[in-house]
C-alpha cells in the first residue's frame, strides 16, 4: 500500500532536485536565474526588445521612440531571463511545405486538427497561373516570425492537382489562413466524402499583387486576434469566467487574459485557437487606472 505514494514522492523529489541543479548552472554561468526579471529600460538594447515582441506576436510597427516599446512590452508582461534565453538559441527556419494535391493536403493540413496553417494558393490555369503573392525573399522574412508561434506555412501550386484546386474555388492567387474547428469531430468526416475542406474554418486574403511580409502579419494579426472574446466589464468577468458554478456547466477550462493590451499578443491567440475545442479563452483589457482595483 505505502510503496506507490513512496514512489510518487521520491520521483517528485528528484525532479525537484534535478531543476534546482539545472538552476543553480543556469545561475553559475550567467549570474542569475532564468526565472529573474529583466528591467527592459537597463537591460535590454533596442533590438532586443523587438526581438522579445516579435517572439510574443506584438505589433510594433508604428513605435519609434524606445520608451514607447518599452511601454508596449510592459504591456505585454515581464521578462524573464529564461525568456532572453530561449530567443537567443534561434531554432533552424523552416521553409513552407511544398503541397502537390489532395492527398498531401489532407495528410498535412487537414488532418492535423489542432494545427494553424497559412497556406499559398498557386493558380495552375488561367490568367493567373503560376503567379505568386510571396516571392521566396517575403517566406524568408514571414517564416522566423511565424515559427515561433507555431503556425505551419506551405505553398500549393495547382498545376499538379487542378481538379482539386477547381473545386475548392482556387483560381486566383490567395493567401488561406485554416483555422482549427471549434467543435471536435469525427477524424476524415467531411473531406474524404466530398472533397471540401469546410471543416476548418478558413479566411482568405486575395490579391492580384505581390504581397510584404509585414502586411501579410497585419492581416494575420487582425483576423487571429479578433476571434479571441472579450469580457466587457469586470461584472461580467466576475460572473460569467470566474463563476465557478458556470464553470462546471459549462465542463471546459475558462482562461482569461489579463493585459493593459487592447487584444491579445497573436501568440495568445494562436494557443486559444488551436485548442478552440479544449479550452474557452477571453481577453480582458485592464486599463493603467484600473490595474490596482
Amino acid at each position: 500500500m505505502w510503496r506507490r505514494p513512496f514512489l510518487v514522492l521520491l520521483y517528485l523529489a528528484v525532479v525537484v532536485v534535478v531543476t534546482w541543479m539545472v538552476e543553480f548552472s543556469f545561475w553559475w554561468d550567467t549570474g542569475y536565474t532564468s526565472y529573474q526579471l529583466v528591467h527592459p529600460l537597463r537591460n535590454l538594447s533596442v533590438a532586443q526588445i523587438r526581438a522579445i515582441l516579435e517572439m510574443r506576436g506584438i505589433q510594433y510597427t508604428t513605435l519609434l521612440e524606445k520608451s514607447e516599446i518599452i511601454d508596449l512590452l510592459h504591456q505585454s508582461g515581464s521578462v524573464q531571463y529564461g525568456e532572453l534565453l530561449g530567443r537567443m538559441h534561434k531554432s533552424e527556419v523552416q521553409a513552407p511545405v511544398e503541397i502537390t494535391g489532395k492527398e498531401e493536403f489532407q495528410e498535412q493540413v487537414y488532418e492535423e486538427k489542432e494545427s494553424i496553417w497559412l497556406v499559398e494558393i498557386i493558380p495552375g490555369e488561367g490568367r493567373y497561373a503560376g503567379h505568386r503573392l510571396l516571392d521566396d525573399r517575403a517566406w524568408f522574412a514571414l517564416s522566423p516570425k511565424l515559427q515561433p508561434l507555431n503556425i505551419n506555412t506551405a505553398i500549393l501550386s495547382c498545376q499538379y492537382d487542378r481538379r482539386f484546386c477547381a473545386r475548392q474555388g482556387w483560381s486566383h492567387p490567395q493567401l488561406v489562413l485554416f483555422l482549427p474547428s471549434s467543435e471536435q469531430r469525427e477524424k476524415g468526416s467531411n473531406f474524404q466524402n466530398s472533397g471540401s475542406v469546410s471543416t476548418r474554418r478558413n479566411v482568405v486574403l486575395a490579391s492580384s499583387v505581390h504581397l510584404s511580409a509585414t502586411s501579410v502579419l497585419t492581416w494575420l494579426y487582425d483576423q487571429m486576434s479578433s476571434r479571441i472574446r472579450k469580457v466587457a466589464d469586470i461584472s461580467t468577468l466576475e460572473e460569467t469566467w470566474f463563476n465557478v458554478t458556470h464553470v462546471k456547466e459549462k465542463k471546459i477550462p475558462n482562461i482569461v487574459y489579463i493585459s493593459e493590451l487592447i487584444n491579445p499578443p497573436l501568440l495568445i491567440a494562436a494557443i486559444g485557437l488551436r485548442l478552440s475545442s479544449r479550452i474557452k479563452l477571453s481577453i480582458f483589457h485592464v486599463k493603467k487606472e484600473e490595474k490596482e482595483q
